[in-house]
């Protein structure tokens, strides 16, 4: 299976035009890399905040202005002004998903759901179906500033043509109890967007990634965004890159790192994902990380722990 994964800026925009002729251009790109899959990063949808009423004509580009226009509780206000984009950011990337015949995991949204918000990726298939991956494991930021809340507990396997597919939003990638599930069902490829302020929300989202496509043996796949967004109280501050990771085993690279992209840079990744083996690696493998993994949750209530005074 051949993955596009998106090093993507969240820029402002002028126009309601500008945004689909944005999302058209990654779109393309991917189409003529050959890629089966688009992957774009957690809270990507952001850029749309620059196209609520109040501020999209006289205040477009002025940051002086757009920053004035905000009240002390802007956050809130983000959340909900973006709700009325919802309905056509989801018609829209059904519509290109069966135009260019490519699955594409959009940008994740906080959706208003049942009285409160949740960060909830939606998925499209080449036909243009939707289905969605809700964030499971809050941040801080998310928990206490931004009021967004976890989805139900629920994780989804996604079976396509080509692969399995598991969704991490970000911070879930650091808890491995999510992914080992998803590997136990079926997942061959763990999709990561993310969004992350510095070095070290990236460092943890990156070595977490790395981790779980060691602990499972498959594949994880980052996306997160790039470089700084000063207009949104949000998401101003950006750093990361995408990647892709495997298992460290003899049909692996050694370091379990197929590729990095280059930091801070748009950019888009592509690699082509030899699916049959993870069923070597699993059968085959140097170790057996994933039926060890599963074998040692299965028997954890055997372990005791011993306090010892030295």
């Amino acid at each position: 299976m051949k993955i596009a994964s998106l090093q993507y800026p969240i820029r402002f925009f002028n126009h309601k035009r500008e945004w689909q002729d944005s999302i058209l251009f990654y779109v393309e790109e991917a189409c003529k890399n050959q890629a089966h899959l688009l992957v774009f990063p957690e809270y990507g949808s952001m850029n749309l905040c620059s196209l609520i009423d109040n501020h999209s004509e006289d205040l477009a580009g002025n940051k002086k202005a757009f920053d004035a226009s905000f009240s002390e509780n802007s956050l809130a206000g983000q959340l909900k002004s973006l709700q009325s984009f919802l309905p056509e950011f989801r018609s829209f990337f059904s519509e290109v998903a069966r135009k260019f015949s490519i699955y594409i995991l959009a940008p994740s949204f906080p959706v208003a759901d049942s009285g409160k918000y949740i960060n909830r990726a939606f998925f499209y298939n080449p036909k243009g179906s939707e289905n969605f991956q809700d964030k499971l494991m809050m941040t801080r930021f998310e928990n206490e500033e931004w009021k967004i809340s976890a989805g139900d507990k629920k994780l989804k396997v996604f079976i396509t043509s080509y692969a399995s597919i598991g969704i991490q939003i970000c911070y879930d990638s650091e808890f491995p109890f999510f992914s080992s599930l998803l590997a136990k069902n079926g997942c061959q490829i763990i999709l990561v967007p993310s969004c992350t302020e510095g070095l070290a929300g990236a460092t943890r989202v990156h070595i977490s990634s790395r981790a779980r496509a060691i602990e499972n043996q498959l594949y994880t796949v980052v996306s997160q965004t790039v470089q700084d967004c000063p207009w949104n109280l949000a998401v101003d501050k950006n750093y990361g890159y995408s990647a892709f990771y495997s298992p460290a085993d003899f049909i692996f690279p050694n370091e379990g790192i197929i590729s990095l992209g280059e930091p801070q840079k748009e950019a888009l990744l592509v690699e082509e994902l030899n699916l049959k083996k993870i069923e070597t690696v699993r059968s085959e493998g140097q170790v057996f990380n994933f039926k060890d993994n599963q074998r040692l949750k299965e028997n954890i209530n055997g372990y005791i722990i011993e306090k010892i005074i030295f």
